[in-house]
């Protein structure tokens, strides 16, 4: 990418840059923000601890095809962190995509300390079809998202 950018947004806030690699960012970041840019003392361990105080936020992306299209009716590939499985039906595919999706989700809020109430799980589901398919969806992306918030009741 080119170092001299077309635009340049000019802020009257400064900017406070937290987290392990923003230091490395910091001149190029000058290049297109015209801004006080502040990066604190221990910025590198500003998300952890951010993290440990508020909230926890965990993101998992499922990917749902068909294994052929030359045969879309049957046999569908659910690509999801950590594993690859294989389903006869698309519902099938689809409950067990949503299901794993928010399992990986409820697991890593219990390993940061939340549960039950503390834990809202969203799922944002797009589907890929060409005009005129009258299969199940050629490809179908979930998106798992949870935030965990502490201080409320788990």
């Amino acid at each position: 990418m080119p170092r001299h950018y077309p635009a340049k947004f000019k802020l009257g806030t400064p900017v406070v840059l937290l987290g392990g690699p923003v230091r490395a960012y910091r001149e190029e970041l000058k290049e297109i923000i015209d801004a006080e840019i502040l990066i604190p003392e221990h910025a590198e361990v500003g998300n952890a601890v951010g993290a440990l105080a508020g909230k926890g936020i965990k993101r998992v992306e499922i990917l749902i095809r068909p294994a052929s299209l030359m045969v879309p009716e049957t046999d569908f590939l659910v690509f999801a962190p950590g594993s690859r499985l294989r389903f006869d039906l698309y519902a099938e595919a689809l409950n067990a995509a949503t299901e794993l999706g928010k399992k990986i989700v409820a697991d890593y809020m219990k390993d940061c300390g939340l549960s039950g109430n503390q834990v809202e799980i969203s799922i944002e589901k797009k589907t890929i079809s060409p005009d005129g398919w009258n299969h199940p969806p050629m490809e179908t992306n979930l998106l798992v998202m949870g935030v965990g918030m502490r201080g409320l009741p788990a």
